[in-house]
């Protein structure tokens, strides 16, 4: 029996009877859910790009200096607590005490370049960074009564300021710190209550006997990606300014004043103790992250990739419909061979949009692999069909299928609307072809 015999039997009016077409029907709706299979191994295809875009960007950037986060200075003074245990008062041990500045203000002028490992890029900068502040110990008796510490003894006859920050690797140089007016030496240190490196100045003897200790340091800094600060401060002001850099920003605060053009930003913060929350008194360094500067050009390709991936289903079921149509009209029919290449080549658009755009920009990478599989598969239901006008029409729908598909992926606010407007159109055309299946039994 020939194909087009068998058509005449499938399709509903026909000699034949409905349960045939109903079987087609099927078969294409099994069809569409095994190409869920090799939809599946690009996606696994598309988590390994990412995976290893992530890992040259890694081995880019941790020799240079990595992710850096700085906590603002803070005084250390050292102490003798008291610590209890069930039967009562068990002895004294050593304790430090961290105090904020009273005053501080920052200064951070970035320079950035790229590194390129393969065809991965990373963002590094080199930030010189200034801090001026001061601290102060006049309400200190005041601050620990209200913070309730079991404190036996404090020291104030020499502490130490503490510059803490995430990679000390990073650190250039250091060409001022200076203490009430005296020259320090900075020496390195590993924090004992935090995880973070750090430099610090052993003050001389006497620096806070007057209550007040002003000080200024000046350094170079080298990181990757992110910059960010904790705040601990009772009023902290931060003045940031990049160059060859476009920032993200982020964390618990947004600058209050920023500026951001092709050839670099500016910003400034303005954060009080009030709004971040912090005390007095820590008998360990708060390590919230307040500000975030987001430096690294991301990748947004794979994002959308993924994105739109998520709609394969929807694409191949609405192409099938399509062809469908098509037979319905021009009783010709399709085999499931024919509809399989057709559900490969859908699936072929993601790889080749997704070697593209690792090369090239998203939207051209995304105009050329649509219009080489609309012209491929307009080519091949022109074969199909034997009709240059079910090929050009075959065209026009995929166009239209990948427009459609551009604007849902871009307009995530509105993409589940479209998805579902999209649908619910698909819905109503099969309840359309399939409303007489059972028409001819009825009659029978």
């Amino acid at each position: 029996m020939s194909e087009r015999s068998i058509l005449k039997s499938a399709l509903p009016g026909t000699a034949g009877t409905s349960r045939q077409l109903a079987v087609h029907l099927l078969l294409i709706f099994g069809l569409s859910l095994l190409l869920l299979i090799p939809k599946l191994f690009f996606d696994l295809l598309l988590s390994e790009r990412i995976y290893m875009q992530d890992s040259a960007v890694h081995s880019v950037v941790q020799s240079w200096g990595s992710e850096q986060h700085l906590t603002a200075p803070l005084l250390l003074l050292n102490a003798q607590q008291l610590y209890y245990e069930n039967d009562g008062l068990r002895g004294q041990k050593s304790a430090a005490l961290y105090l904020p500045a009273k005053n501080l203000s920052a200064k951070v002028l970035l320079s950035g370049e790229e590194r390129r490992r393969g065809i991965y890029t990373a963002t590094l900068y080199r930030a010189e960074i200034e801090y001026s502040g001061s601290f102060s110990l006049e309400n200190l008796q005041r601050d620990l009564s209200e913070s309730n510490l079991n404190l036996l003894s404090i020291d104030t006859h020499a502490p130490f300021i503490y510059f803490l920050l995430s990679h000390a690797s990073g650190i250039e140089e250091v060409s001022e710190l200076t203490v009430n007016g005296t020259a320090i030496e900075p020496r390195s240190a590993q924090h004992q209550d935090t995880s973070a490196d750090a430099f610090m100045a052993a003050l001389p003897p006497g620096s806070a006997e007057n209550g007040r200790i002003d000080f200024t340091c000046r350094f170079i800094l080298r990181g990757a990606l992110t910059l960010s600060f904790t705040a601990f401060a009772d009023n902290f002001a931060l003045q940031i300014a990049g160059q060859n850099l476009s920032p993200g920003f982020q964390g618990n605060f947004l600058p209050g004043e920023r500026t951001v053009t092709d050839q670099g930003f500016d910003a400034h913060y303005k954060i009080s103790s009030l709004a971040a929350g912090y005390g007095s008194i820590y008998l360990t360094p708060p390590e919230n992250t307040d500000i975030v500067i987001d430096l690294q050009k991301h990748s947004d390709h794979y994002t959308f990739v993924d994105r739109m991936s998520k709609y394969a289903l929807l694409i191949i079921a609405m192409t099938f419909l399509t062809v469908l149509l098509f037979e319905l009209v021009s009783g010709i029919l399709v085999s499931l061979v024919q509809y399989a290449v057709t559900g490969a080549g859908l699936i072929v658009f993601y790889l080749l949009l997704l070697s593209l755009s690792e090369h090239i920009s998203f939207i051209y990478s995304y105009a050329a692999a649509a219009l080489c599989l609309s012209v491929m598969l307009a080519l091949y239901m022109k074969g199909v069909f034997g009709s240059w006008k079910k090929g050009g029409m075959m065209f026009l729908v995929m166009l239209a299928l990948y427009l459609l598909l551009f604007a849902i992926a871009n307009a995530e606010n509105y993409a589940l609307l479209m998805g579902s407007v999209l649908l619910t159109v698909m819905l109503g055309m099969v309840m359309f072809l399939t409303r007489r299946l059972n028409q001819e039994r009825q009659q029978q």
